[in-house]
């Protein structure tokens, strides 16, 4: 199955803006954009809306692809990329009026014709959602809208979409490896199976209090534990939220009699920020996982200069960082 991500929350909560910097996090260049919307041809706001949203995506490298309702028939050419999928309530409003419920012709005389119509709608849009994850080497980003969170629809016929919508983003939900709630701009994340950490929502059942003090008591003992350090250097982590990273940086700690720090090849090192040198060498990667293959993998210096024992509580350090920076917060590791 496809790795998907849903966004959701209420208008102007920041979804797509937030959606389209996961997208650009998790692809500098497969980058694939959904338009889900039908454009009226009486609506000047829509439209207007629209155009702004296709202005904001032409210099950032976007393929876009705009298709009311058939999205699996695309599904081809998502294969290996990052798809932005925005939005699933209009995804869902095509099929409806398809279906005749936004005719305004309906009445609350029309209840059974409402609710079977709205039912059946439903099921064609989760039955394309489900052949667009099928693949495994897809990944999605869908965008919904939080509607039952607003005012008491007026009519029979929009309450069953209200419904319908909820329906649907709890069918996505269940299905998506991470879900993010966005309120005013800020995202936070209401499920999470993308990293070992996340909180289990299969019925696996959660550590007893006792169970984490104890695991609490392990980690200060070993804590206390003599470590041997890296003979010619340290790291310093941190996240940087305006760049959406985590930043790692390799620092000297070779120093003379003076105080003076150098750099591997004997070169003296000026200091910028009180008495840490200026870095080696720095990374910035999205994920923990990225900046340990970066560092204990790719660069050439790491079986050089890192112990192993140090490597690990390494790799520690950077995962707290990507929940930090994953979950809105501040980190800095030193």
């Amino acid at each position: 199955m496809a790795t998907i991500y849903l966004v959701t929350g209420g208008a102007r909560s920041g979804k797509s803006s937030y959606a389209e910097l996961l997208c650009e996090q998790l692809s500098t260049d497969q980058k694939v954009y959904v338009a889900t919307a039908a454009p009226a041809m009486d609506d000047d706001d829509f439209a207007h809306r629209i155009a702004k949203h296709q202005e904001d995506r032409q210099s950032k490298q976007w393929t876009t692809i705009e298709e009311p309702r058939l999205l699996s028939r695309h599904v081809e050419s998502f294969k290996g990329k990052v798809v932005l999928v925005d939005c699933m309530t209009l995804w869902l409003t095509n099929f409806m009026m398809d279906h005749g419920l936004f005719t305004g012709n309906l009445s609350e005389d029309d209840a059974g014709l409402i609710e079977g119509a709205s039912q059946e709608a439903l099921l064609e849009v989760q039955q394309e959602f489900d052949k667009l994850s099928e693949p495994w080497n897809c990944t999605y980003i869908f965008v919904t809208n939080e509607l039952g969170s607003g005012t008491h629809a007026s009519t029979l016929a929009t309450r069953k979409f209200v419904d319908c919508q909820g329906w649907l983003n709890q069918y996505v939900a269940k299905r998506a490896q991470k879900v993010i709630h966005m309120i005013c701009g800020c995202p936070t994340i209401i499920k999470d199976e993308t990293t070992a950490a996340a909180s289990m929502s299969n019925g696996v059942a959660a550590a007893s209090p006792q169970q984490a003090h104890a695991a609490q008591m392990l980690d200060e003992y070993l804590s206390k534990r003599g470590m041997k350090m890296d003979p010619k250097g340290y790291f310093l982590i941190k996240v940087d939220r305006e760049k959406f990273v985590i930043r790692v940086s390799f620092h000297s700690c070779i120093i003379n009699e003076k105080g003076e720090f150098f750099d591997l090849d004997g070169n003296r090192l000026t200091c910028h920020s009180g008495n840490t040198p200026d870095p080696l060498r720095v990374w910035e990667c999205r994920t923990a996982k990225e900046a340990t293959y970066q560092i204990l993998e790719k660069w050439e210096k790491a079986k050089e200069l890192l112990c192993v024992g140090h490597a690990g509580y390494l790799g520690r350090e950077v995962q707290k960082a990507e929940v930090a920076l994953y979950q809105g917060c501040n980190y800095q590791q030193d």
